[in-house]
């Protein structure tokens, strides 16, 4: 006989990784059961918000097993789940099932919940348990294409990679209009999406911060709260006090990240981002490791001995030479700081590039005559096979007149230009088709008006910008400019 709800302890409820997703994201959720006491069957049945989310898989947590489930009614999910042995027995807080959904491309905020369940005693006993609910909100970027959360260089370069045709395997969001077609249509509303990059910068000689849209996965977390899970150590927040947590007495184990296009990693950077005096959760010693599929096999890239000089709020910063791409990367901790348990608060990972790219503004002549017209070349230099570059170039509006701008780079478009601040532009460059990377020479010709009557030296520069290639790999190039003297 079922005992009621009222009286009985235990919960079975819903943990989320995340409160935020994007439309296309896969994110996870678990079953957990909560003031459980020696369960050898759970029955769940879970429902959720069809048309915000897709399901897509269900898998059983450590010693769990599956007897009968039903997820052929869209929005609904029936299991029934065994956990046999006295060692697997069932007791106070623990994850159930892994239950993993797409985000559709569907704003809204949806619940994802527990509408019956019960739990059977190891005597045979059978109660019903309460239930619980997560709230998940579904926010639409139809523009960003790598599913990072942001609209950047990054999704306009992998656009511009697969211009020309229908979307190419791994890049069918590029297609942001959904007309069957890559083309400059879709290349013009990522542009004029785009946002302030919000990436790390590696430094010279590396990309931005790549952890933004790949798959997290770790040896073991600590199954007491969803806020020690692997996603946690790359959402970019350091002044949550979330971070991953491979559990209670462990205090080694690895943490994965996966990413959807093969990138060639060549520094990473580790941080305990905030919760002063545990700074000894972090690694002691560990290496970096990348998975080669080739040889199935995981390659050492970067071995760490001893670290204890760990401090809040500090980042750690460490490079490696590495001559290959791989999809998956991990730290592989042997040993932590800490007796008992191991974390990492926040870690970032930095692609490696063979020369750090440059844009730079050539002149064609060093001295023009007021009142007469001039050309210059945004050009690059060190490119690193670049598809799509955003570039703000300042010039000295007492001394110049911008009249146009053309690209001249074979494929390259101009598919944002922004004028109107008499010493500013902004172009926003794709270079389009996957043969016509960037790596050297002139991209844009732009033409100014010295003013009649004006004399003096002034610089025309291109004072920032970012650029990116067909990986999504994102990069703050190296800029300068030149001078020019009216006469």
């Amino acid at each position: 006989m079922l005992g009621d709800p009222l009286d009985s302890p235990l919960q079975l409820d819903i943990d989320t990784t995340r409160a935020t997703i994007y439309g296309g994201q896969l994110f996870e959720t678990y079953v957990v059961s909560r003031n459980a006491t020696s369960l050898a069957v759970e029955e769940a049945t879970v429902a959720y918000d069809s048309n915000l989310y897709e399901f897509v898989s269900v898998t059983p947590q450590p010693g769990f097993q599956i007897t009968s489930q039903d997820t052929s009614t869209p929005g609904q999910l029936r299991f029934s789940l065994t956990s046999p042995g006295a060692a697997f027995n069932t007791t106070g807080e623990t994850k159930l099932l892994k239950l993993t959904f797409r985000a559709k491309e569907q704003a809204g905020a949806g619940r994802i919940e527990t509408t019956a369940g019960s739990g059977t005693f190891t005597s045979g006993t059978q109660i019903v348990a309460s239930l619980g609910s997560e709230t998940i909100t579904v926010n639409v970027k139809t523009a960003d294409v790598n599913l990072d959360g942001s609209v950047t260089t990054a999704d306009l370069a992998m656009a511009a990679y697969a211009h020309g045709g229908a979307p190419l395997a791994g890049y069918a969001r590029a297609d942001v209009n959904k007309d069957g077609t890559v083309d400059f249509a879709d290349l013009n509303l990522i542009s004029q999406a785009l946002e302030p990059t919000p990436f790390l910068n590696g430094g010279t000689g590396y990309t931005l911060d790549l952890t933004q849209s790949g798959d997290v996965s770790a040896s073991s977390s600590h199954p007491k709260t969803q806020y020690y899970l692997p996603y946690y150590a790359f959402d970019g927040d350091v002044t949550s006090n979330y971070y991953w947590n491979a559990g209670a007495y462990v205090n080694k184990g690895w943490l994965m990240y996966d990413f959807k296009i093969p990138q060639r990693i060549g520094k990473y950077s580790l941080m305990w981002q905030t919760l002063v005096g545990f700074e000894s959760y972090m690694p002691k010693s560990w290496t970096f490791e990348g998975y080669d599929e080739a040889q199935g096999k995981w390659m050492v890239l970067d071995t760490q001995k001893d670290k204890t000089t760990w401090l809040t709020g500090v980042r750690q910063f460490f490079d490696f030479p590495n001559s290959n791409a791989y999809k998956q990367y991990r730290i592989n901790i042997s040993a932590a700081n800490h007796s008992t348990y191991v974390g990492v608060g926040e870690m970032e990972m930095y692609g490696k590039l063979d020369s750090h790219p440059e844009l730079g503004i050539e002149s064609v002549a060093d001295t023009v005559t007021a009142g007469t017209a001039f050309e210059s070349y945004i050009v690059v230099t060190n490119g690193n096979a670049m598809h799509a570059e955003d570039a703000k170039v300042s010039y000295d509006s007492s001394l110049f007149e911008f009249v146009s701008a053309v690209p001249v780079a074979t494929g390259t478009e101009i598919v944002r230009q922004d004028t109107a601040t008499p010493g500013q532009l902004r172009l926003t460059l794709a270079n389009t088709g996957s043969q016509n990377a960037v790596n050297a020479g002139q991209l844009v010709k732009l033409t100014f008006q010295a003013k009649p009557g004006a004399t003096g030296t002034g610089n025309i520069e291109v004072q920032s910008g970012t650029a990116a290639t067909a990986t999504g790999a994102e990069i703050a190039p190296l800029t300068s400019g030149a001078s020019i003297t009216v006469q």
